[in-house]
C-alpha cells in the first residue's frame, strides 16, 4: 500500500486495505473543514452527493478525505445522526452506507437491536453490510456490492 497525504486527502495507489489507510492517518486528521460539518455528539460529517458502486467504494471515497463511513462509538450517536439528516431533508427513499459489516460496527461493537428495521439482521452474514434508510433512520442488511447508494462520511473531531 502506498499512500500520499496531500491537501487533507489520501491519494492512493495499490490501496488494498481501506482500514489500514484510515488507521495510518488517524493521528493527523484535522478538525472539521469543508466539506465536513460539525454535528454535536458525533464529530465531523460529510454527506456526499454521489452514489457508490458498493460498500467498499463508499469507504474508499471517505478514506480520500481522511474519514470513514459513520460508526456509532457512543450509544445514541445514530439517533443524533438521524436527527441531523432530517434537518438536511434526507427523508427520501434513498439510503446511505454505514460502518456495519456482519451485524457489527467497524469498531467491533454489535449493532443494537433497536437500530435494525424489523429485527434484521437474520442471520448475520460476513458478506452483508448495512445501510440507513433516510425515510425512517433504521438499518437494513444489504449485500456489500449493492449499487446506487450514498454514504455518510465521519471524521472524528478533537472536540466531539
Amino acid at each position: 500500500m502506498r499512500c500520499i497525504l496531500s491537501n487533507n486527502k489520501i491519494r492512493y495507489r495499490d490501496l488494498e486495505n481501506v482500514t489500514d489507510a484510515i488507521t495510518l492517518y488517524k493521528d493527523v486528521m484535522p478538525g472539521c473543514s469543508r466539506p465536513f460539518t460539525y454535528v454535536s455528539k458525533i464529530g465531523c460529517i460529510h454527506l456526499p452527493s454521489v452514489t457508490f458502486s458498493g460498500y467498499e467504494h463508499a469507504r474508499r471515497y471517505c478514506a480520500q478525505m481522511l474519514s470513514d463511513v459513520f460508526v456509532e462509538d457512543i450509544p445514541g450517536q445514530t439517533e443524533e445522526l438521524w436527527k441531523y439528516l432530517q434537518t438536511k431533508n434526507f427523508t427520501t427513499n434513498a439510503s446511505s452506507w454505514l460502518g456495519i459489516k456482519d451485524g457489527r460496527w467497524l469498531n467491533g461493537e454489535i449493532v443494537r437491536n433497536d437500530l435494525w428495521f424489523n429485527a434484521q439482521p437474520v442471520p448475520p452474514n460476513p458478506n452483508m453490510c448495512a445501510r440507513m434508510y433516510h425515510v425512517n433512520g433504521k438499518m437494513y442488511h444489504s449485500f456489500c456490492g449493492f449499487d446506487g447508494q450514498t454514504s455518510i462520511c465521519q471524521r472524528m473531531s478533537y472536540n466531539a
